[in-house]
């Protein structure tokens, strides 16, 4: 199977690859810094992620499933769980994003099997203990923090606060789980297979699901079917062919998975309101005119 990282609701934390790979957004007025181009829109990543809210209220879809979230909350994110924030105008939250090796201490620990056998996916966060901690980690990561040893301050209030949120654990989220590991598996055999003609039963076979089953997943989280979201992708992927000078509309259909060029141009025009052959004559002018500045 394809690598997680490839997937395109993937979002990867920017510090990963640094030496203390914690990362803290300050979103306010629906403005982040550091810029993420995908925490409102539905995507996953890799990392564990708390979001506590400085002002007003946001909303975080998953799975068909809304939590409100209101000044003085907080809310954990598992890893590999596919979610979207809805805020309004003047909200103001942090988020502080970290992977699973931050808490596991060492390989094979015992911590570490407790965390992969966690059975919360999204969790809201109202308790004294762990609100508190939260703000300890958001104090120290955005205000001016004058002793030493700041990342191993953070490394074991972040510790603090999964044994907090391990108490809490609920048992009943662990089949909303599977359902986001089974989603990620079909997006995984479309990104793999979308230049192939693959049929409806074979993406919801590849998730180990029913063809109904996969259906009704697909409209919960991602708002579209299966069907839907395969003609999307391909039509996306046409896009950075159409940007080839000498690659002819036919070539380019027969590229991204369409063995018809008048479905393509069809269903081109349908997302885009112009044709594929309007949309690269539009593309070069523009280059062009660049060019001639």
């Amino acid at each position: 199977m394809q690598d997680y990282n490839s997937y395109d609701l993937f979002v990867k934390n920017l510090h990963i690859y640094t030496n203390f790979p914690f990362l803290a957004l300050d979103c306010n007025n629906k403005k982040t810094i550091p810029p993420r181009m995908r925490f409102q829109e539905m995507h996953w990543h890799e990392d564990m992620q708390i979001t506590y809210v400085l002002e007003v209220i946001i909303k975080i879809i998953s799975l068909g499933k809304t939590i409100e979230v209101h000044q003085g909350e907080a809310v954990f994110i598992s890893q590999r769980v596919f979610h979207q924030f809805i805020e309004v105008e003047t909200a103001h939250y942090r988020s502080f994003l970290f992977p699973k090796s931050f808490i596991n201490f060492y390989e094979k620990s015992p911590m570490e099997k407790e965390i992969e056998q966690m059975n919360i996916g999204i969790c809201l966060l109202k308790q004294k203990e762990i609100i508190d901690i939260i703000k300890n980690i958001n104090h120290v990561s955005f205000e001016f923090y004058q002793e030493k040893h700041k990342e191993y301050y953070l490394a074991t209030q972040l510790i603090q606060f999964m044994y907090y949120l391990l108490l809490q654990a609920d048992h009943e989220e662990n089949t909303l789980q599977d359902y986001h590991h089974s989603l990620q598996k079909c997006l995984a055999f479309i990104y793999l297979h979308y230049q192939e003609n693959i049929s409806l039963e074979e993406i919801a076979s590849y998730g180990n699901m029913s063809v109904g089953h996969c259906g009704r997943l697909f409209m919960q989280v991602l708002q579209t079917t299966p069907y839907e979201y395969l003609i999307n992708y391909r039509i996306k992927k046409s896009l950075e062919l159409l940007g080839k000078e000498k690659t002819t509309i036919s070539q380019i259909a027969l590229e991204v998975g369409f063995n018809d060029v008048s479905h393509f141009i069809q269903s081109f025009k349908k997302r885009m309101s112009i044709t594929p052959k309007q949309y690269q004559k539009q593309l070069f002018s523009h280059q062009n005119n660049i060019q001639d500045i």
